[in-house]
């Protein structure tokens, strides 16, 4: 499950979309991932959590030397935003007397959030 908090709409950040092989580059212009000998990743995973389409950029193939927008742009996270997912796994991490941990998988380089 997630909790989720959102602000006052300003600029925006989406996680990105890799490729199913590691295989990918940035686009130009728009930051976009495009993938080659493989496909976008159809799910993108924070720890144990599948991160919502919205919250998600687009991601292209090349096929046939022609790019293929697979998924387009969620509308994302506001830039004064945050969403937070919560997931409960039992670890290695989590013994003796450590009752959890915390941890992120995504910040954003210009609000360190």
């Amino acid at each position: 499950g997630f909790l989720l908090f959102l602000t006052e709409k300003h600029s925006y950040f989406a996680s990105s979309r890799y490729c199913e092989s590691g295989y990918y580059y940035t686009a130009t212009g728009n930051n976009s991932i495009v993938c080659y000998k493989s496909k976008c990743k159809r799910d993108v995973l924070c720890g144990g959590v599948k991160i919502p389409d919205q919250y998600v950029g687009e991601c292209y193939q090349l096929k046939n030397n022609r790019l293929h927008r697979s998924y387009r742009n969620g509308s994302g996270i506001p830039s004064d935003g945050y969403v937070l997912f919560v997931d409960a796994i039992n670890t290695i991490t989590c013994y003796g007397g450590a009752a959890a941990y915390a941890s992120s998988c995504l910040m954003d380089e210009e609000t360190d959030r």
